[in-house]
């Protein structure tokens, strides 16, 4: 069994099994300063998870909203819009995990 390394945003080494498609798992960290949104809200195949390490956001689902800090997770079918907006006064940061 061997390993390739990947550059991941937010991570100094990320190794993935060579068996993997590298295309159907992603992750990488990220952050985000108060009144900041990370990207337009979006949709694509797959799940997705947030992982909050510091800071207070809301996450949009379609038409719904919730509320995340530190040390939660939301986990979502990423092919419903979503986005994550910072809602605290310091800079939020977080992990995305996704999966095709």
């Amino acid at each position: 069994m061997g390993f390739t390394l990947q550059d991941k945003q937010g991570l100094a080494k990320c190794l993935i099994d060579e068996n993997i498609d590298p295309e159907k798992f992603s992750l990488h960290i990220s952050e985000i300063g108060p009144g900041k949104s990370s990207h337009a809200s979006h949709s694509h195949e797959g799940i997705e998870a947030i992982y909050v390490f510091y800071g207070q956001g809301i996450v949009e689902v379609e038409t719904q909203q919730y509320s995340i800090g530190p040390n939660e997770a939301i986990i979502i079918d990423a092919s419903k819009s979503h986005g994550l907006t910072n809602t605290g006064t310091e800079s939020l940061r977080y992990m995305i995990i996704k999966t095709n």
